[in-house]
């Protein structure tokens, strides 16, 4: 396939650790192999014979600006900041992938796999840009937007993190829905990074992303160890109250009348602002005067609660086990100040020669493209409707190619989809009805699943002008779903989606409701649970589609009887 470096799928940033820092900075102990030889080739470029000039501005040839541009003193990492244990977290490189997800047969089609078809994370591996991803004590090559995606396992530690921060109340996250988010957002096999068309992805990185990973002084913050045991003790000593603040306990009494929340008592008004996020708060100071006024001498446990709420990449450090020693005396509304300059954004995106908060620098920057991520993600699963999270573990998917994509605009446009039509195992909302949705070239372009209780159908594909819709009877077990190609006669090239049949319980052989067209002469695909899988039910259906139409449809299979 040749050389082609790819990045990670979460924070775009490098899947190698090697030649990135200067072998001018080196510390003691360095691997010199993995340092970037940055002896400066310009220094010499003037042969007027003027001797001692060149050392008068000694300090600042340590700056890259004086150097020439392709000069290698203008490339690489400051060492003496950066050092060799802040970047090992980049080669710690797993693979996102389906397990059996599709196998070829001999006429190249793809078939269902016997497999159990879910989706895994592999073991740390090796990245290299010559021979891609390959497994200890394996000689398999897997390609990244093929085989799988690669990501740092540091930066999918944080995704959960992230996940379970910011949506406590929600199931653990699914790696086939990441896996399926990921997969619609390839344009092209060779795309080196996603394109999430989101802003807070990635932060910075792209701009150093090409055939190899540039680095230049001044960000180190990009590639410095998120998870790394970051010490905030200073932070922490810098916040520590001098004397003790009094509160007016009378300044709430002071508002007009008019203000609904005057005749509160300020405790009341206290706890109302802690429980709110910080522009709620902003909001209600804007219209009431006498929060307001609370504001002025809010206790400690708001200004705490604020750490919660507007630097939540704080989660999973040992910030708290650090106050917890001297609590009562950090000022909070200080030490989030401080939390806040220690890991804002930097100005042009670099840090200073002498930086001490790389790590919480890159932590946010990755934690924000990870809230990103997991924003698409919840977008997605609006779409196609929730599904419990006992039944999508124990669901496989069963998928055959419609039609093989060629056209690159179609190709950056296909999204990987699954729509469950039975969203949990035990009493199931009813199916009320199915719509199939038409192109002007009466090409099915969505299907859609209407569930009684549910204000909005469960849609696979794309709506469009044309429909068709069929009332489903309650007694309806749908045990297989049947599609039509189209006339025998059309290119494989041309083949589209035109009928949907559903096989019901009653009579395993002939489609019991079918919608779109039909020709006597028409390429059907059957899918069902095969042989092997007697006690398993269609739950669902899979797969892939453009504006144009379906390039790639399956079930959802899912053994309910355990």
């Amino acid at each position: 396939m040749g050389k082609i470096t790819f990045y990670c799928a979460i924070c775009a940033g490098p899947l190698y650790e090697w030649g990135l820092r200067k072998a001018s900075t080196a510390q003691p102990g360095d691997d010199e192999n993995g340092l970037f030889d940055d002896d400066c080739e310009c220094s010499d470029q003037s042969d007027d014979g003027d001797d001692g000039d060149d050392d008068e501005d000694g300090e600042d040839n340590e700056d890259p600006a004086k150097h020439t541009e392709y000069c290698p003193y203008s490339q690489g990492y400051w060492g003496d900041i950066l050092s060799e244990g802040d970047i090992a977290w980049l080669k710690r490189v797993r693979m996102l992938r389906m397990r059996g997800e599709y196998d070829k047969n001999e006429d190249e089609s793809e078939l269902p796999n016997d497999g159990d078809g879910s989706c895994y994370l592999t073991p740390i591996g090796e990245y290299d840009s010559w021979f891609a991803f390959t497994l200890p004590g394996s000689d398999e090559s897997l390609w990244p937007n093929q085989d799988g995606f690669l990501v740092h396992d540091a930066c999918w530690q944080l995704l959960h993190l992230v996940h379970k921060t910011t949506k406590p109340g929600q199931r653990p996250l699914d790696p086939r829905r990441v896996y399926l988010t990921m997969m619609a957002r390839v344009t092209d096999c060779n795309d080196t990074y996603l394109r999430w068309r989101d802003p807070r992805l990635y932060g910075g990185t792209t701009q150093f992303a090409g055939q190899e990973w540039e680095a230049f002084p001044g960000y180190e913050w990009l590639v410095a160890d998120p998870l790394k045991d970051i010490d905030l003790s200073e932070l922490v000593k810098k916040s520590t109250l001098v004397e003790p603040r009094t509160q007016n306990q009378n300044v709430a009494r002071r508002s007009i009348p008019a203000d609904p929340f005057a005749k509160l008592p300020i405790e009341v008004h206290y706890m109302i602002m802690e429980l709110l996020p910080s522009e709620t708060v902003l909001n209600l100071l804007l219209s009431s005067r006498s929060f307001r006024g609370a504001s002025t001498c809010l206790p400690r446990a708001f200004w705490r609660s604020r750490i919660y709420t507007d630097t939540p990449w704080i989660a999973g450090t040992s910030l708290f086990e650090t106050v917890s020693n001297m609590d009562e005396k950090v000022d909070y509304r200080k030490l989030l100040s401080l939390l806040k300059e220690s890991s804002a954004s930097l100005p042009e995106g670099k840090n200073t020669r002498y930086e001490t908060d790389l790590s919480l620098k890159n932590r946010r920057r990755i934690w924000s493209c990870c809230e990103g991520i997991l924003e698409i993600l919840s977008r997605r699963t609006t779409e196609s409707g929730s599904v419990s999270s006992k039944l999508e573990f124990i669901t496989r998917s069963q998928v055959a190619r419609i039609r093989k994509v060629t056209d690159y605009r179609e190709m950056s446009e296909l999204i990987e989809s699954e729509t469950y039509f039975r969203p949990t195992i035990l009493d199931p909302p009813l199916l009320s009805s199915l719509t199939v949705y038409f192109s002007k070239q009466t090409s099915i372009t969505g299907i859609e699943w209407h569930l009684e209780g549910e204000e909005s159908g469960r849609l696979f594909g794309k709506r469009d002008m044309g429909m068709q819709s069929a009332a489903l009877p309650p007694d309806l077990v749908i045990t297989g779903i049947v599609v039509s190609l189209g006339p025998e006669s059309l290119k494989d090239s041309d083949r589209r989606v035109c009928g949907l049949g559903l096989l019901a319980m009653d009579n395993s052989d002939q489609a019991r409701i079918k919608l779109g067209k039909w020709t006597e002469n028409d390429i059907v695909k059957i899918f069902r649970p095969t042989g092997t899988q007697p006690a398993a039910a269609v739950v669902g259906i899979t797969g892939q589609y453009s504006d144009i139409g379906i390039t790639k449809f399956g079930i959802l299979v899912a053994n309910l009887i355990s």
